[in-house]
């Protein structure tokens, strides 16, 4: 697949066209790429031979320094744990991410989870302010973390993306984006076990993710941020 695509140009930010599923074509080119090289190269290296006349000094050297390189690589990752991270694994995946070649990356934050259907159709429709709170704390503690990877991945462009505040702002003031039911989700649900006739009108589709009409709404000024960070 990768060779019958071989010189087509890579896709640019925004090209990804929802309505389209073919215009993702170009995207899956890429992964599929970046895939297969390292795949090769991992065979590669376990097809290479030892040959009877090693320099054990440059053995060493190039030992120490490629443990010296994980060990480094390994204190920046524990660096985001112990600053509230998500963990030590999605730290060196995003620097895997990095060795393949990736350099910008938009990082979205959590959901005001009190206000998903899940938890506030517990307290009838309102949101939950503890759970609320704790998205909010890593929301601030995961913006913290991908400032510092600016400077943790040299060449690099990270952003955080606020997802709390715009869906709040929906969940708050439904009526002024078109919406009659903010926290009531359209399906899927003790409180909703038939689909709604029309989820337009709903923010959310089931107990935890919104409509597409909410993701419509929400999404344009996030995809422009993005364009204006990375142009």
């Amino acid at each position: 697949m990768v060779q019958e695509n071989k010189g087509r140009p890579l896709p640019k930010f925004g090209e990804w066209d929802v309505n389209n599923p073919a215009s993702a074509e170009g995207f899956t080119v890429i992964f599929s790429k970046a895939s297969d090289e390292k795949k090769t190269k991992k065979a590669s290296g376990n097809s290479r031979v030892s040959t009877p006349h090693i320099n054990q000094s440059s053995d060493h050297n190039n030992h120490h320094e490629n443990s010296q390189n994980s060990k480094s690589k390994l204190i920046q990752c524990s660096l985001f744990r112990r600053n509230g991270f998500a963990s030590v694994d999605s730290c060196l995946r995003l620097r895997e991410l990095y060795n393949l070649g990736a350099r910008k990356f938009a990082i979205m934050g959590t959901l005001p989870l009190g206000c998903l259907p899940g938890a506030s159709n517990a307290i009838g429709g309102i949101c939950l302010e503890p759970a609320n709170a704790v998205a909010r704390l890593f929301n601030q503690k995961l913006a913290n973390e991908v400032n510092n990877l600016n400077s943790v991945l040299p060449g690099s462009r990270s952003i955080y993306i606020d997802m709390y505040n715009p869906l709040l702002e929906l969940v708050i003031n439904p009526l002024r984006s078109g919406f009659t039911w903010s926290t009531w989700p359209c399906c899927c649900s003790p409180a909703a076990p038939v689909p709604c006739l029309d989820a337009s009108r709903h923010v959310f589709w089931d107990i935890a993710h919104p409509t597409e009409k909410a993701y419509q709404t929400i999404i344009p000024p996030i995809i422009q941020q993005i364009q204006q960070s990375f142009a």
